[in-house]
């Protein structure tokens, strides 16, 4: 299964509207999508 992260910032919203489309397009697709909204969630050091 593909995991994706959608990672976006918005100011008036319709980036969030744009996002929440294409994230449903990959779940449909059985993929599992999580979408972070980068001014809403404290940055993370991502270790792989």
């Amino acid at each position: 299964m593909l995991k994706l992260l959608i990672a976006y910032r918005t100011y008036d919203g319709h980036t969030a509207e744009i996002v929440d489309r294409i994230a449903l397009a990959f779940r449909d697709n059985d993929c599992a999508v999580d979408v972070c909204d980068l001014a809403r969630s404290a940055p993370r050091t991502l270790h792989c």
